[in-house]
């Protein structure tokens, strides 16, 4: 019977032993495992740089301009001025008179008139209770954006309402009823 109790504690001895180890090889790490750490690192510091320069510009974005400029206007291409004919009296920079122009843009409600004197109006359906008018080829229902270009400029007319008589297009607020032909 003596050598129960030596068995156990040749037993005790190993599970000791056993549970010392990993706490010793946690010491002694691989240069491998070092290695991918400092490559997580560097990553997670190239994601941090770049985190904090998408999230500066928009939690501290650049005070716009007192007077920003109007983005529904195209100023027209200018030609260089030449330094050695002198501009038109009273124009700064030496500009030809042709480059300023000759008056202010159109209304909405003119802009409409131009626009829709060049819809042609195809025919008028009602497709599961709901109104389609053809116009320019392409079927158009109520609510639905018409894209219309003329001589290089494009503009974007709602057609507002569609009654077998007459339709009613829209450029902003502005609004105008066109009389259907029968």
């Amino acid at each position: 019977m003596k050598t129960a109790p030596a068995i156990s504690l040749l037993l005790t001895a190993a599970l000791l032993l056993a549970a010392a180890t990993p706490a010793a090889a946690q010491d002694k790490t691989d240069p491998a495992t070092i290695l991918a750490l400092k490559r997580a690192a560097e990553r997670y510091a190239l994601t941090k740089t770049r985190i904090a320069t998408l999230l500066d510009k928009r939690m501290n974005p650049a005070p716009l301009a007192p007077s920003p400029p109007n983005p529904f206007y195209r100023a027209p291409d200018l030609p260089v001025a030449d330094s050695s004919r002198p501009g038109a009296p009273g124009l700064p920079g030496g500009l030809p008179e042709s480059t300023v122009p000759a008056e202010a843009d159109e209304s909405d409600a003119g802009t409409l008139a131009k626009f829709v004197s060049t819809l042609k109006v195809s025919g008028l359906s009602v497709l599961k209770g709901v109104s389609h008018l053809t116009l320019n080829g392409t079927l158009y229902k109520t609510g639905d954006i018409i894209p219309l270009e003329v001589k290089g400029h494009t503009a974007y007319l709602q057609l507002v309402k569609i009654t077998p008589d007459e339709l009613t297009l829209g450029l902003n607020e502005e609004r105008q009823v066109v009389r259907i032909r029968k």
